[in-house]
């Protein structure tokens, strides 16, 4: 028996692709929007001062679009970027390295 899905558990709310044209935004695309995981919006969305959703409903809750970007438009210091990995300074050097202590062998 094959559980597998022919779309991703994320998007599977939202009939066809995600595209960031649509007028009406669910938090799929906001999450695509803001490139951050689904879990990691909830508090955003239900922070006081983002924008009420169109119906009355925890679920399945949409958005118009230009009231959401307007919003984080309106956020201080909040610049939509992708995710960036660190990249470490190769500049840097410790000025002391600390290893692990070995066990002295039991005979």
């Amino acid at each position: 028996m094959n559980h597998a899905s022919s779309a991703p558990a994320a998007f599977s709310s939202v009939p066809g692709p995600i595209n960031l044209t649509d007028e009406v935004w669910g938090i799929e695309h906001i999450c695509l929007f803001m490139k951050q995981e689904k879990r990691s919006l909830y508090p955003v969305v239900n922070a006081e001062g983002f924008p009420h959703p169109l119906t009355n409903q925890m679920r399945n809750r949409r958005w118009l679009a230009t009231s959401v970007r307007a919003f984080f438009a309106g956020l201080p210091g909040c610049v939509v970027h992708p995710k960036l990995k660190s990249v470490p300074n190769n500049s840097y050097e410790p000025s002391n390295i600390v290893t692990k202590k070995k066990r002295k062998e039991v005979a």
